[in-house]
């Protein structure tokens, strides 16, 4: 159940959701069954609106399933987690707050003292590049910065598992491949859990251990990939054969389903 770290399994078992609305139930996910070993980087991956995002909310204890279970470290999650953190598409800074007092604010809401959390505070912030910023105002900072000011809060309490719900949407290709190396190499020296929604197939395949394929709504489990590439990750990645040949593996899988969904190939991936 336990990992390096703190970091502790993930697991979904027969999960089903589904949304009572005004015209009727819209099912969301169907009975998925999978796990993220402890340690582990694994990606979310599907056509637009397939149900990535509610699986990340289900994890997170967000949302309860209709049926099924999802359980962390071994014990059924009912709610939001102490050992969980999120980080989403948006940064959603305290603008009225410095870079470091954003960074330690979790810790502040847990009552840990303002020596301790600044000094943990501190030591994220040079894990992501940024100890140069403590000092600055989220308006001071470009998106990429912003969106590392919001990894090191998620990762400031030590959490088992964290949560990233395209993180990097917002930001240019060029800030987003950069931000994927950064994030890989934060992983690799906090060693938490994580599951990563994306719609960007290099960045799945760049970033993880492992790659959920989902289908189209409700979402099922077609396939789990294996990301049998060496860590550290090298800068040339993108052109690398074996890169290429997972990239093009999930590729076929989702164009498919796209297909099925009457959508051009390569939109909404």
């Amino acid at each position: 159940m336990s990992g390096p770290g703190n970091a502790q399994s993930l697991e979904f078992e027969d999960v089903c959701l589904e949304y009572a609305g005004r015209h009727g139930v819209t099912p969301a996910v169907s009975g998925l069954t999978a796990s993220v070993d402890a340690g582990r980087f694994v990606s979310l991956i599907g056509p637009s609106g397939c149900g990535k995002s509610t699986l990340l909310d289900i994890a997170g204890g967000l949302l309860p399933p209709t049926s099924g279970v999802c359980r962390l470290g071994g014990t059924d999650v009912t709610g939001p987690q102490s050992t969980t953190s999120m980080v989403f598409q948006e940064a959603a800074l305290l603008p009225w707050r410095s870079v470091l007092d954003n960074v330690a604010f979790p810790l502040e809401v847990k009552g840990v003292r303002a020596s301790e959390r600044r000094a943990r505070a501190a030591e994220l912030l040079r894990t992501v590049g940024l100890d140069g910023f403590a000092n600055a105002y989220p308006s001071e900072l470009s998106g990429g910065m912003r969106q590392r000011v919001s990894i090191a809060r998620a990762l400031v309490t030590d959490p088992a598992l964290l949560l990233m719900d395209e993180p990097f949407g917002a930001l240019d290709q060029q800030t987003r491949s950069m931000m994927g190396l950064e994030l890989t190499r934060t992983w690799e020296r906090v060693q938490c859990s994580v599951l990563f929604v994306t719609h960007d197939i290099g960045e799945a395949v760049a970033l993880s251990d492992e790659v959920w394929v989902l289908s189209r709504r409700p979402a099922r489990l077609l396939t789990r990939i294996e990301v049998d590439l060496p860590r550290p990750r090298a800068d040339d990645l993108p052109l690398q054969p074996r890169f290429q040949e997972l990239e093009a593996e999930i590729w076929g899988t989702l164009r498919e389903e796209s297909r099925a969904m009457g959508v051009p190939e390569r939109v909404g991936v």
